[in-house]
């Protein structure tokens, strides 16, 4: 419980960062880059949600073998699905 605790204090900055980012007057892209085991799927499932609540648009996708990044036809294909 403690090491939950400390994680999402240590992501509050964070969570601003891309909140602020959201907001319709901010314009560029953003980047979350990490180690692994650093907290960054814990850090998108929330932004996600967050997203979500305030009615964006959100999807996502996962680059693997079946999907990899050179391929951006199945890529979009993943975004559409993850949207309906």
């Amino acid at each position: 419980m403690g090491r939950l605790i400390i994680l999402l204090l240590a992501e509050i900055k964070e969570i601003n960062i891309i909140k602020n980012w959201l907001k319709p007057d901010s314009n560029g892209a953003l980047i979350i880059r990490s180690g692994y085991g650093s907290g960054k799927s814990h850090l998108l499932d929330y932004i996600n949600g967050y997203a979500a609540e305030n009615q964006y648009a959100v999807c996502s996708a996962e680059f693997d073998h079946e999907t990899p990044p050179y391929r951006p036809k199945l890529i979009y294909r993943q975004f559409v699905t993850s949207l309906g």
